[in-house]
């Protein structure tokens, strides 16, 4: 302010005469002024009981209705519509190419194969199209999608949104030793190595057994403990539940300390009987999503679901 120096610096602010300040104490200034044409508010309308422009506050607050319909705004939330819990849900719980609350979804709903160019991958004219492998094509079309069973196809049609291809990204490691209460890795822990499939929460083991009977397989799963969970809590994944990890990319994960690419290059038992026979079981191929029957008595690989 005028008068004041700071750091060297001359202050040159001009505090307000007393006669032109309204009320109470402003900048240091006691006011004798009149109202003039201002005209305050009066107690009814302030809200707060701290007061405003030195009127103490005797108004109540607005009420606004509850919210009772979607799309509804000016209203509050109520039991009908309650706000959106965040914390409640991940971007898991929501569709992709869906936002909620802020939140834009992940969840893949159509997991479509890609291309392994080594393989396949043919340029011409659809009409024309080869039955035998060819390779000399540069453009990644829906007909040059294949399986899993080399090794997971990572090429991509161009065609497509990333959105419709479920690779690793697909599933979480959520390896553990004691039955949840804290996390390793599956590169750290291999006798324990867990994955969850973030598309139906399931969480399967590494391969518990490279050559069991169905019911050998059956038994197995319910009485393991498998990273530190009481017996009971894991069991053999159905036909279609393999299918779906099939589905969802389970070949990418691939490696010595969950499932080796020879291992879902394999048969794995589900605990589906087939019903034109009931002496055989399913089983499916995880890395290209073959399935067929055969007798609970054949040897398959086994893994473990939750």
């Amino acid at each position: 302010m005028s008068g004041a120096t700071v750091a060297g610096v001359a202050g040159n602010v001009t505090l307000p005469a007393a006669s032109n300040v309204l009320t109470g104490v402003i900048y240091g200034t006691s006011g004798t002024g009149s109202t003039g044409s201002l005209t305050l508010p009066t107690a009814a309308n302030v809200r707060t009981v701290n007061g405003a422009y030195g009127v103490g506050g005797t108004g109540t607050a607005p009420t606004l209705a509850n919210c009772s319909s979607d799309g509804q705004t000016g209203c509050v939330t109520s039991g009908i519509l309650p706000a959106a819990a965040i914390s409640g849900f991940s971007t898991w719980n929501i569709r992709t190419g869906t936002t909620l609350a802020g939140l834009a979804g992940t969840l893949k709903t159509n997991c479509r194969n890609a291309v392994n160019s080594t393989y396949f991958n043919y340029d011409g004219v659809v009409a024309s199209l080869p039955a035998t492998g060819v390779t000399s094509g540069t453009a990644f079309d829906y007909w040059d999608t294949i399986d899993d069973y080399y090794g997971s196809a990572t090429n991509k049609v161009n065609a497509w949104s990333s959105d419709t291809y479920c690779d690793s990204t697909t599933w979480t490691d959520v390896t553990t030793t004691d039955g949840g209460t804290t996390f390793t890795t599956c590169a750290s822990s291999a006798a324990n190595c867990q994955y969850k499939d973030n598309i139906t929460n399931l969480v399967t083991t590494k391969v518990v057994s490279a050559s069991s009977t169905w019911i050998a397989a059956v038994n197995a799963c319910a009485g393991s403990t498998y990273g530190g969970y009481a017996a009971g809590t894991w069991r053999l994944p159905t036909q279609k539940e393999l299918q779906s990890q099939y589905e969802h990319g389970v070949a990418s994960l691939v490696s010595a300390n969950f499932m080796t690419l020879a291992n879902v290059e394999g048969a794995f038992w589900s605990s589906s009987t087939t019903s034109d026979n009931t002496t055989g079981a399913w089983y499916v191929q995880l890395a290209n999503g073959a399935t067929w029957g055969g007798a609970k008595t054949s040897a398959n690989f086994v893994t473990c679901v939750k």
